[in-house]
C-alpha cells in the first residue's frame, strides 16, 4: 500500500475556526482560529481534492458524490477501511517540526526572536504523593542544577526532528533545534461584512476573524495511505479549498511517512518509556487515558483542546483532546524501543491519536 506525504502551501492566509458560536446577527468581535487545525479538516480537504479529480461536482446536498466517490472515498464521516490519515504536521524547509514536549523545561529568553531557551531539562516521575486525585507520581525536575526560572516550553516553542529524537532518547534537546512559534506563523486580524441580497448590510453584520499566515518555507502536511490511485496531475494542477472562508492551498504529493523522520540512530529501549503525542488524541469527558489497558504512571499536559467540526450540513459536538506535545510516562515488563509510532483512542483512521515512544531516565 502506498504511503503518501501531502503538503499544503497556502495561496494567502488560512482560517480554521474554533468551537465558539459564530452566528449571523450576533456580536462577532473576535472569531478565534485553531492552528494547527483538526485532523478531520485536512483529511476532508484531501478527500475533496481527490473527489474533484474523480468527477465530483463540488456540491453537497444534491451533488453527485454518491455516484462517483462514495465507494472509494467513503460517505460523509465514514472512511473505507483501506484509507488512513495521519496528521496534521508542520514542515519548515522540508523538515517536520513538532511542539516541544510538555516535560521539557527551560529558561525562556526576553527576546524569543533573537534568543533561545537555556538550561534545558526533562521532567520525570518522582516519588509517590497523596493528592486530590489519589496517590500518584508527580513529575519533578532533576535534583542537580535546578534553576527556579525554568518553565514548560510547549505553549510557544517548537523543536526540529533532530531535537525530538534527542528527547526520545531521554536527553534534553540542543538549543539550536528549538524555534519560537513566530518563526512558523503569525496571526492576522481581518474584518468581514455580511451582505444580504441586493448588496445590503445591516446591524451586527461586521465580524473579525483571526487568520493564520505561514512564514516563508512553512507548510502543513498530512500523511495518508490507501487513497485511490488516480492521475496526480489532476489534483496538483489547481488549488484545494482548505478550512473556512474558502481559503485555498496548492498541494504537493510524494511518497513517504512520518516514521522516517523519527528513526533513532542507535538502539534505545527501556521498560520505562514515554509516549509523546504527535496529533490530537480524543479522551473521555473526565480525561481518562489508558494505553492498551495500562494507565500512565504520570503525565505532563496542558488543558484539553476542544475540537468539533462539521458533518456536511451540521456541527459536530466538541470533544476534549490531548494536545500534541502531551507526554505520558509508562512502565511495562518488557523493553520498549524509542522512535516507534503507535495509535491510540478514537478516530485514529482520521489522524487522531498518534504517539511516538521515547525513554525516561
Amino acid at each position: 500500500m502506498t504511503h503518501l506525504q501531502i503538503r499544503f502551501k497556502p495561496l494567502d492566509t488560512l482560517f480554521f475556526r474554533d468551537g465558539s458560536p459564530f452566528n449571523r446577527e450576533e456580536l462577532q468581535a473576535n472569531v478565534n482560529t485553531i492552528f494547527p487545525p483538526s485532523p478531520t479538516t485536512l483529511a476532508g480537504a484531501i478527500r475533496a481534492a481527490w473527489a474533484r479529480a474523480m468527477g465530483w461536482d463540488g456540491k453537497g446536498r444534491g451533488g453527485n458524490w454518491a455516484e462517483c466517490c462514495k465507494e472509494r472515498l467513503g460517505a460523509s464521516v465514514t472512511l473505507p477501511e483501506t484509507i488512513t490519515f495521519n496528521g496534521p504536521y508542520l514542515f519548515r524547509n522540508n523538515e517536520p517540526v513538532f511542539p516541544v514536549p510538555a516535560h521539557v523545561l527551560g529558561v525562556t529568553p526576553l527576546d524569543p526572536q533573537k534568543q533561545k531557551p537555556s538550561d534545558l531539562v526533562l521532567l520525570a516521575p518522582g516519588r509517590e504523593m497523596e493528592t486530590d486525585l489519589g496517590k500518584i507520581l508527580l513529575p519533578v525536575k532533576p535534583s542537580s542544577g535546578t534553576v527556579e526560572a525554568r518553565k514548560a516550553l510547549i505553549s510557544e516553542w517548537w523543536v526540529s526532528a533532530c531535537g525530538l529524537r534527542q528527547i526520545l532518547r531521554g536527553d534534553p534537546p540542543g538549543r539550536d533545534t528549538l524555534m519560537h512559534q513566530s518563526k512558523l506563523w503569525t496571526v492576522e486580524q481581518r474584518i468581514g461584512n455580511f451582505r444580504k441580497e441586493g448588496r445590503v448590510t445591516g446591524l451586527m453584520a461586521l465580524y473579525s476573524p483571526q487568520h493564520i499566515r505561514l512564514q516563508q518555507g512553512v507548510e502543513l502536511a498530512m500523511f495518508s495511505s490507501g487513497l485511490p490511485d488516480i492521475d496526480i496531475e489532476k489534483i496538483i494542477s489547481r488549488p484545494a479549498v482548505t478550512g473556512g472562508e474558502a481559503r485555498a492551498c496548492w498541494l504537493t504529493i510524494e511518497e513517504g511517512g512520518i516514521e522516517e523522520y523519527l528513526q533513532i540512530g542507535s538502539p534505545s529501549s527501556s521498560m520505562r518509556y514515554t509516549l509523546v503525542a504527535l496529533t490530537p488524541t480524543q479522551v473521555d469527558s473526565l480525561g481518562n487515558i489508558a494505553i492498551k489497558g495500562r494507565q500512565p504512571v504520570s503525565y505532563c499536559n496542558q488543558r484539553p483542546l476542544m475540537l468539533g467540526g462539521w458533518d456536511c450540513n451540521k456541527p459536530r459536538e466538541l470533544r476534549p483532546c490531548l494536545r500534541p506535545g502531551s507526554v505520558l510516562f509508562m512502565e511495562t515488563e518488557h523493553e520498549t524501543a524509542a522512535g516507534k509510532i503507535i495509535s491510540y483512542g478514537e478516530k485514529t483512521q482520521w489522524g487522531f491519536g498518534r504517539f511516538v515512544t521515547g525513554i525516561w531516565k
